[in-house]
Formats: structure tokens, C-alpha cells, sequence
């Protein structure tokens, strides 16, 4: 029965991750299980905890927490709801001494924090680990440690060091397949959350008008630009150096061809991208833009045609190709301390 429940309890928590990468990488929702940034929720959601949302149906009620996004941020605020009005709701973070200052429109609110035993769905000081391993170091440094457990792990078992319990035999093909669904899930996660999916927004006029905002890299803003022009954006990219100092791809995703990567698309550790824009009509636009930069394991020509067809296509192939490296030397590895040992 408890063996039931464990498995049914971690399904439904790899269920919530994959719903998480898929509405909010993909779709650009904030669905599934978000890192709460802020302490305007203080004490009902801490800066770190790991906070769950889920779509909202129907209108929210007061003290109700939603997730909204206003047309002029980039981002979601979640906050709870205080105050209904004819035109929309008053919303107000827990911790802070005043209210929003606008009126949240009902197509703005996007989700709602369900709440278990009065308390809002959150798991605590999580989101600040995932923060951590999303540094380089981080990654580094997890990949470093689950190696360390299994070179023990082998080990103990090669010296026959008896263990309090029966003894059972360690099935090698079993471990390593494991290690490698543990690897996949790790950079799939890793690089699904550092994939920006977001919109890129500009306002065309008729007016020749000079560039009047510039904000590339996680939100797009561009601003206000000329109509039916092509223009040239540059966006500063300063890297972490990767450990086994690879040349890094920059990989680019776009709905539209308004907007497109141009010049170098291999980098070192700081470099300039450059994107080519074509204004268009007058009038506000928008597409759905993806941006990633990875290790260049594959050739530049096959990591772009998979990225183009489908981020998370790309992603999957990727960290399955990785996984199949990082066990590869670790068998390597293996075969060389066996010999030596023996």
C-alpha cells in the first residue's frame, strides 16, 4: 500500500513538472510550479518557496491569490485580490502597505495559487535550490556530486563491504539506466527554464522616428520604429565560461520571420548577437520568440533546424544525447578503477 502511494505521489509530482516546462516554456503561461521572487506575499508565500497555479475559470473572488499580467509588464505578479469594482479588481501583496496601483482587468488574470488546509499550494525553500543549480557552478557541481555517490557506490560494492541488511545483488545495467533517466531529467529541466519563450513586442509609425526603447534578451521590448523598415538590434551577451570551454551556439526561435537571428551564431564566453527586425505596418505587433544558448555538441546546422521546429523537440534530443556522453565516460571510468582496484 505505502509502495501504491509513493508511486502515485511522485507520478503526480513528475506530471506537475512536465505541466510546468510545457505551459510555461512552450505557451508562455504561468502554469505549474513557479519560484516566488519577492516578499510581497510575506507570510503566506516566502522569498525561494516553490509556489503552484493553476488556470483560472470563471472570475476570482476576494482573498482569492491570481496570477495577472498587465499589458505594460513583461512578467505575472501574483497577488491576492482585495476589491472588486465594475471595471475590474483591486489586488495587494500580503506585505505591502498599499495596493496595486491600477485596476486589474479580468482578461489580465491569467491563473489563481489553489489553497490545502487554508494554506496556498507552495513547497518552501525549493526555489531557492533550483536557483542555485541554474548557476553554472550549480550545475556543476550536481553533476559532480550524483557522480561522486555512484564512483562510491562502486566502490563499496567492489570491495564487498558487508552492509547491516540482506544483501542484494547491485544489477549494473539497471543503475546506469537510471542515472541516465536521472541526467535526462536534469537537463531537461535546466535548459527548458533557461529557454526564454516570451513575446516580442514593437509599435510601428508612420512617422521616421528613431528607436525609443531597447530591451532584448528575456522580454523583446523593442519600442517604437519606423513602419515597413528592416532594422538591426544589438544584443549584449555575456556567458559564464563552460567548463570544457566549447564554442556556445546561439539558437533562436520565431513564429514570424519579422524578426530573425543574423551574423554570428557560434559565440565564445562574450560577444554581441545581432537581430534583424522588419518594422511593418503601422500599428502595435508582437511574436512568439524563443532564445537559448547551449554547448555546440552538434553541428550548428542541425541544432538550428531542430530549435526552429520546436523548442522542447530540441531540448529532448539534446539531453538525450548528453546523458548518452555522461554515461559513457562514467562506464569508462568504471572499467578503469575496476583495474585498478583488481
Amino acid at each position: 500500500m505505502l509502495r501504491i502511494l509513493a508511486y502515485a505521489f511522485l507520478s503526480l509530482i513528475l506530471a506537475s513538472i512536465v505541466f510546468s516546462l510545457i505551459s510555461q516554456y512552450f505557451f508562455g503561461l504561468p502554469y505549474g510550479w513557479n519560484i516566488e521572487a519577492t516578499n510581497s506575499m510575506v507570510p503566506e508565500l516566502n522569498p525561494g518557496c516553490l509556489v503552484f497555479i493553476m488556470p483560472l475559470i470563471g472570475n476570482p473572488h476576494i482573498g482569492e491569490i491570481v496570477a495577472y499580467e498587465p499589458p505594460f509588464y513583461n512578467h505575472y505578479i501574483v497577488h491576492e485580490v482585495i476589491e472588486e469594482k465594475p471595471c475590474g479588481y483591486i489586488t495587494k501583496g500580503i506585505h505591502n502597505e498599499f495596493p496595486d496601483p491600477w485596476i486589474v482587468k479580468r482578461c489580465w488574470i491569467k491563473a489563481f495559487v489553489p489553497v490545502i488546509f487554508g494554506k496556498p499550494l507552495s513547497i518552501p525553500y525549493i526555489g531557492n535550490a533550483i536557483s542555485i543549480l541554474n548557476s553554472s557552478e550549480g550545475k556543476i557541481y550536481a553533476l559532480l556530486t550524483i557522480f561522486g555517490i555512484y564512483i562510491a557506490s562502486e566502490i563499496i560494492d567492489r570491495n564487498k563491504i558487508s552492509v547491516i541488511r540482506r544483501r542484494r545483488s547491485i544489477n549494473t545495467k539497471m543503475v546506469l539506466f537510471s542515472l541516465f533517466i536521472l541526467f535526462f531529467i536534469v537537463f531537461f529541466t535546466i535548459f527548458s527554464v533557461n529557454t526564454a519563450l516570451t513575446k516580442a513586442q514593437w509599435t510601428s509609425t508612420n512617422v521616421d522616428s528613431f528607436l525609443t526603447e531597447k530591451e532584448i534578451g528575456v522580454s523583446f521590448r523593442i519600442g517604437v520604429v519606423p513602419s515597413c523598415k528592416n532594422i538591426t538590434l544589438i544584443l549584449p551577451v555575456n556567458v559564464s565560461r563552460f567548463i570544457f570551454k566549447l564554442p556556445l551556439a546561439v539558437l533562436f526561435y520565431s513564429n514570424e520571420s519579422n524578426l530573425q537571428l543574423v551574423g554570428n551564431k557560434t559565440i565564445s564566453q562574450t560577444s554581441n548577437v545581432t537581430f534583424l527586425l522588419n518594422s511593418g505596418k503601422s500599428g502595435f505587433r508582437e511574436d512568439s520568440v524563443g532564445f537559448l544558448i547551449v554547448p555546440e555538441f552538434l553541428p550548428y546546422c542541425i541544432m538550428e533546424g531542430l530549435f526552429a521546429i520546436n523548442p522542447l523537440l530540441f531540448i529532448s534530443i539534446y539531453s538525450f544525447l548528453l546523458s548518452l556522453i555522461i554515461i559513457g565516460v562514467i562506464v569508462l571510468l568504471s572499467k578503469i578503477l575496476s583495474m585498478l582496484v583488481y
